[in-house]
């Protein structure tokens, strides 16, 4: 067990309040009656035992003096500390500076250039995230083109075995096209980069929208989609955006689900917040696990067996509705039951314009989101 600074001061405190006491007994009553006992008399005037006994209070009143000088001078670092618990990689620790204290200001401002290395190693890799992704496209587009060229010529000669291998290098280059994608999305949205048009608009129309086409991906895997749905449900967000996260979720919940299992959508008014909610049955994740979700390339040890994807889905998701203002939980409501919600700030009702038009070409297309979780 460690004791802390307070700690060991106020039991030091406490000694030297008991041994003040015994030498104030000792002095004032035990030698006065020792000298008197004695028939000495009293050797040392009661003067002067007072004044001992003052000289023995300065001890503790040193004590509490120091106490509260180095309280002032460790206040600084409790102000890093919690400037270091709300570091912001994009901001860095600015206000560590304001100190007089010549050994704080030291550690603030080397912790200050320290954050500072990090935030510009943040951004490189942001902008090397950016530039691969970018690069990697033109070649991608290429090995894909000679593929299909390779399978259509196999095709024509009628080697079948060759054909199908050809295709199925066309998917595993379709399906890293995505990812490069999703990568790029992803480090838009995480540098603020992301083009957003952020204007009231109705969730539960949004839900209504798309529920139809949920039913026909869930039909093959024998799901049953419902819907939970509060009437004028507004907020802010960006409706091009909301629509591939919306989808994306509903793809994961229908992936990740169990044969015969449910899947519901639904929205409602929560306080000063609108909520776009997706819950389908499927295999649970540990606390452990669950505390990941949001991390990119992340996938449950159980799903990641059985169920193809790229872990970026949830991730995607939860920086395009940041960027936006909202955010996005991850929990389990009941036995085999998985809940992933988004919560966007509330709008007036009577603020709301109409929906514009869907834009489900640029949910695979330009982001990848429905790649999985």
């Amino acid at each position: 067990m460690r004791l802390s600074i307070k700690q060991g001061y106020v039991l030091l405190l406490i000694c030297c309040a008991v041994l003040f006491a015994l030498l104030a007994f000792h002095e004032l009553f035990e030698e006065p009656s020792a000298y008197a006992a004695g028939g000495v008399g009293a050797a040392v005037p009661r003067w002067v035992a007072i004044g001992e006994l003052a000289i023995y209070c300065c001890v503790p009143i040193i004590l509490v003096a120091s106490w509260f000088l180095i309280r002032r001078t460790l206040r600084p670092l409790h102000e890093i500390a919690r400037g270091i618990d709300a570091w912001d990689p994009e901001q860095g620790l600015k206000p560590l500076d304001k100190t007089d204290s010549p050994e704080t200001l030291a550690v603030a401002l080397a912790l200050a250039r320290a954050s500072e290395r990090l935030r510009r190693a943040f951004q490189e890799i942001r902008e090397f995230s950016l530039r691969a992704s970018h690069e990697i496209k033109t070649p991608l587009t290429i090995l894909r083109a000679q593929a299909e060229a390779e399978a259509r010529h196999a095709e024509s000669r009628g080697d079948a075995p060759g054909t199908a291998r050809m295709d199925s290098q066309v998917k595993e280059i379709d399906r890293l096209a995505r990812m490069v994608d999703s990568l790029g999305l992803l480090s838009k949205a995480d540098a603020g980069m992301l083009a957003l048009k952020i204007a009231p608009a109705r969730l539960d129309e949004l839900v209504v929208e798309f529920v139809e086409d949920i039913r026909v991906l869930a039909e093959p895997a024998g799901l049953t989609v419902g819907t939970r749905v509060e009437s004028s449900v507004c907020a802010y967000f960006d409706s091009r955006r909301m629509r591939q996260v919306f989808l994306s979720l509903a793809e994961n919940a229908i992936k990740y689900n169990i044969p015969g299992g449910v899947v519901e959508l639904g929205a409602r008014e929560d306080k000063k917040e609108a909520v776009l909610w997706i819950e389908n049955t499927g295999l649970l994740l540990d606390a452990s696990e669950s505390a990941k979700v949001f991390e990119p390339f992340f996938r449950g040890a159980q799903t990641s067996r059985v169920v193809e994807g790229t872990g970026l889905g949830l991730s995607i998701a939860r920086s395009v509705v940041e960027a936006q203002g909202g955010r996005v939980t991850f929990s389990s409501v009941a036995p085999n039951r998985i809940r992933v919600a988004v919560q966007l700030p509330l709008a007036p009702a009577d603020a709301v314009k109409k929906v514009p038009a869907r834009a489900d070409d640029l949910f695979h297309k330009e982001t990848g989101l429905g790649s999985g979780i």
